[in-house]
């Protein structure tokens, strides 16, 4: 078991380690960028701000940033509209260090996908370390310009696993310290050997419990979980506001311009997804899909379903917006 940071990583994710130690240290000038990868709530981003910190404590006279794909572009938006573009390039090609995070997000934007790729080049000029992180490995990026894939491509690609029992246990007991939460080592046990889910699915768990626990005034032991997963096979189906907020964190919007009446693109084609997942993922009809999205008739909801089954087999964004958030939303324990 090992630790950057609050970070938790074990023995499945070694090669994330090995990647993280030669990035401290310098190792990795023959690859850039590198590239960590995997579904939605494995970590990835909790990982790299962990990352970024320690560069900066071990590395004080260096400069470091961490930003996210979507502020990247909206950065760049706001640069180019107040005419200081060159300023904008400047701060982001002098770092040493830069982790952008969720680059599949751009996926559609092309103007941020070319000033992103022009930024690495400039970035691999200087040798300057870039850390990347994305929903899949970078040949597999549906949508992306292809300089900014290729240069992924060339870079260090390394997959992140979800933990596994160990690493679910010692992440189980650091939430619960943090969180003030007295549970005895054995129910910890049972929670990880029995969720198989992402941190968030998880802390969930903790939360579902403790709050069980203060409702029902009785202490919650090891067969009492053991016992609520096997009837629940593990899961428990969301919510179409659990959906409705996954999927607006996932777009990078507001929860109420999905539940709005907001016709841009960017909200409609979330909202859109948010409704197919609703319909698929939990047993609410059409009518109260409708009815939690501002009153909407069950016509709206079923053309919605219909149109983001027919992108997704056409539009590889679409494809794995769905496909992640489905993956976090099943995952959701007890």
């Amino acid at each position: 078991m090992w630790r950057l940071g609050d970070c938790i990583l074990g023995a499945e994710n070694r090669s994330v380690l090995a990647a993280v130690e030669a990035i401290l240290c310098g190792a990795t000038a023959w690859a850039q960028p590198v590239v960590f990868y995997g579904p939605s709530g494995c970590g990835k981003s909790h990982l790299v701000l962990n990352l970024v910190q320690l560069w900066k404590k071990q590395q004080s006279r260096r400069s470091a940033r961490y930003v996210t794909s979507v502020d990247f572009a909206r950065e760049l938006a706001e640069a180019i509209d107040t005419k200081t573009a060159d300023e904008f390039r400047r701060r982001y090609r002098r770092l040493d260090t830069l982790a952008v995070d969720d680059v599949h997000l751009l996926q559609g934007r092309t103007a941020a996908q070319q000033e992103l790729a022009r930024t690495l080049d400039a970035l691999a000029d200087s040798q300057s370390v870039v850390v990347i992180t994305a929903s899949a490995a970078p040949e597999r990026l549906d949508g992306l310009i292809s300089h900014l894939q290729s240069r992924l491509v060339g870079g260090l690609a390394v997959p992140i696993a979800p933990p596994g029992p160990e690493a679910r246990l010692a992440i189980l007991q650091s939430l619960a310290t943090t969180h003030e939460l007295a549970f005895d080592q054995d129910v910890l046990e049972a929670i990880a050997a029995g969720v198989r889910g992402p941190v968030s699915a998880l802390a969930a768990a903790l939360v579902r419990l403790e709050a069980a626990a203060r409702i029902d005034g009785q202490p919650i032991t090891a067969e009492t979980v053991r016992r609520v997963l096997k009837a629940r096979g593990g899961r428990l189906r969301p919510t179409i506001g659990q959906i409705a907020l996954a999927a607006a964190r996932y777009f990078s919007l507001r929860l109420r311009d999905l539940r709005g009446p907001s016709r841009r693109q960017a909200v409609v084609m979330a909202r859109d997804v948010a409704m197919y997942l609703a319909r698929t993922l939990t047993q609410a009809s059409l009518q109260q899909i409708g009815q939690y999205f501002a009153g909407r008739d069950h016509t709206t909801v079923a053309y919605a379903c219909r149109k983001t089954e027919r992108l997704l087999a056409s539009d590889g964004f679409i494809r794995s917006a769905v496909d992640h958030l489905r993956d976090r939303l099943e995952q959701n324990p007890l």
